[in-house]
This record gives C-alpha cells, structure tokens and sequence, in this order.
C-alpha cells in the first residue's frame, strides 16, 4: 500500500468515529444533510444527522471473532423501511491488530493508480471511506440517506461549492465513477424500480460524462441480527442489477460480498461498524480491493466466491461532434484537390501525347 493509504489509515485509527444512519425520508424530498466537526484535543471525527437524539454506544473490534449464534426463534422482525438514525461511538483498537486485518488488501500502486482516478458515490455507508480518512474528499460524492431513487436531492460539496450529483460528477471529471449504494432502497422499492432508478442515474451521468466508465458496487451485507432487512432480501436486489448490467458495454457490477460473508451469509462481525450497517473500516480495504480485482484485474465475481475472467473495455476520450465534423469537412476537402490534381495531370499527359 502507498504511504498516502497508510497515513490515512492511521488518522482513522486515533479517531473515534459516529457514522450516522438514513432518516426516514420516504417522501423523496431533501432531507437534512450530514454535517461533519472534527475537534483536535479530543481526535476525533464526527458524523451526526441534524435532529438526532439517540445514541447507541458500542465498541467494535476490528480482530477476527466469530460470527453471532443465529437466534432460536426464526421469525422475521417487523419491517423497518429505513436505516435507523443511530449514531455509534466506535473505539479503535491498537496498530497491530489493524495492520493484522488489513494484511489481506493492501493496494498496490497499481491499484492506488486506480483507485486515484476513481469518484465513489453514496451513501452513508460510502461516506465512510472520507469519514475514516481513507480517501481524500475530490474521490468522495455522498451523503447520508440518499440512494439512486433521490440522489438529485442532494447536494454535495465539490471545490468549495454545493452541487448536485451530475454537476459535481462534471467538476470532479473522474475516468471511473463507482457507485455504492442501495441500502437505502432494499425497504423502499422492488427490484425492477431499483434498476430502473439506476439506468435512469447512469444513463444521465453517461451523456455528462460519455468517456467515464461506470460501476455498480453490491449493496454490502448486515449483520445476522440486525432488525433492517434481511440477508436474503438485500442478495436478491443485488442479483437483480447484477443481470440488469451484464449487457450494458461500458458499465459494470462489482460483487463485494464474497470479502464480506460469513457462513451465515451474513456482514462478517470484525466488519461491523457498530449497528450491525455500517461498516468498519477495515472494511474499506476490503471493498477498494474488490473493485480493483475487477476493474484492473478483470475478476468478474461470483456471490459464493467463484470469478470468470473477463476483458474491461475503458472508454477511450472521443472528439466532440463538432470537430468531429470539422475533419469531415477537411477530408472532404483534402479528397477534392486531389482528384482535382489527378485530372489536371492527366490533360497535361494527353497534351503531351497529341504533341507528339
């Protein structure tokens, strides 16, 4: 991993971080935004949804552990539609352990490379990989609650200005744009309008930006007992865009959850966050090399573990039409003055023939 990833990682880790759940905005319209204070004395950063009142405390260890015991009675919770707005105080376990669960994804510079010229959109979950420190703010695009149903409701701040999604996407110009998305739509919206509202989102963010390839991230999986959704629910959303882009040239499903499953089918505890959603950060590693296994590698994989070999065609910058039609025009010119020539060399031959 390059020194920029490790120094990063070491801000996240004298922090202690509160990640802040999605409101319940079922009505489309804007919702308040995350705002974030960082207060030196105390090293800490802080993600806090305007209005919130709860706070759940829980400290999470980023060492291997087992995954929970499933629960003796099998029914289902009651259906909550939205991510809770919880906020976690998570507290950092020492260097050592950290490097030890990292050990498996670290970046290398190839990888960075790519990482450097990626712009990751999202949602609170996505907002993590700022949060910690992870990635610099020009490679982050997300806020808390949003989802590709009501992404053009926000703003975000790109360059010291508030935009919304596609004017920040084209002030940022990145060659790849990963979204990472989805949790909150699972309670929301069957599985053919969440791909509806995603082939709605990159076929507008394509036409602002035709030379930028676009990728799709799996929504992540929740702890066994988490009360949001279930497992099973949020594989089915995930199969659903899986199939819907396997025929789009130039935009690509990126399965992260065969780094992320126990045997329960289930988020990995060590990846927990603190309610069970969110997401660690050790976590982060986990999804950056995921991605980079697809987009550099070529490792198309498969929920159980499984990978097909697979060619990724980067869109190449194209000439804008009107200089496309400029050479046009030249060419045409070009072809003109040589037959033009062609035939002035020819009566001057026949000339010289009748002289003769």
């Amino acid at each position: 991993m390059r020194n920029s990833f490790f120094l990063r990682s070491a801000a996240a880790l004298a922090a202690a971080v509160i990640l802040s759940g999605c409101s319940n905005d079922i009505s489309g319209e804007n919702v308040s935004q995350t705002t974030e204070s960082i207060t030196a004395a105390s090293e800490k950063v802080t993600l806090v949804t305007a209005g919130t009142t709860t706070t759940t405390a829980r400290t999470t260890r980023l060492s291997s552990t087992t995954a929970p015991e499933p629960p003796e009675d099998d029914t289902l919770p009651e259906e909550i539609t939205t991510v809770p707005e919880t906020t976690q105080s998570i507290s950092m376990v020492s260097t050592p352990e950290v490097i030890e669960e990292y050990k498996d994804f670290v970046l290398s510079s190839e990888y960075s490379d790519f990482i450097d010229q990626c712009v990751f959109v999202g949602d609170s979950i996505c907002r993590g990989l700022r949060a910690y420190e992870i990635l610099p703010a020009k490679n982050v695009v997300a806020a808390g609650n949003s989802a590709a149903r009501n992404i053009y409701d926000f703003t975000f701040k790109v360059n010291g200005e508030e935009m919304t999604i596609l004017p920040a996407l084209v002030e940022l110009n990145p060659k790849y744009v990963v979204f990472w998305m989805g949790m909150n739509d699972v309670n929301m919206t069957t599985q053919q309008q969440y791909c509806e509202n995603y082939n709605k989102l990159l076929t507008e963010v394509n036409s602002f930006l035709p030379d930028a390839t676009l990728i799709v991230c799996s929504i992540t999986p929740i702890i066994y007992t988490s009360q949001f959704t279930t497992n099973s629910n949020i594989d089915s959303f995930n199969a659903a865009i899986k199939e819907f882009l396997a025929d789009k040239p130039g935009w690509y499903y990126a399965d992260l959850t065969h780094e992320m499953k126990n045997s329960l089918n289930a988020l990995k505890t060590n990846y927990d966050g603190g309610d069970g959603i969110h997401l660690a950060p050790a976590a982060y590693y986990a999804v950056m090399y995921q991605v980079c296994e697809l987009m550099v590698d070529g490792k198309m994989y498969n929920a159980d573990g499984t990978y097909e070999q697979i060619v990724i065609t980067t869109k190449e910058p194209k000439l804008p039409p009107a200089e496309e039609t400029a050479v046009s025009e030249n060419d045409a010119d070009t072809t003109v003055v040589s037959e033009l020539d062609d035939l002035l060399s020819g009566v001057i031959n026949l000339s010289d023939d009748i002289i003769d």
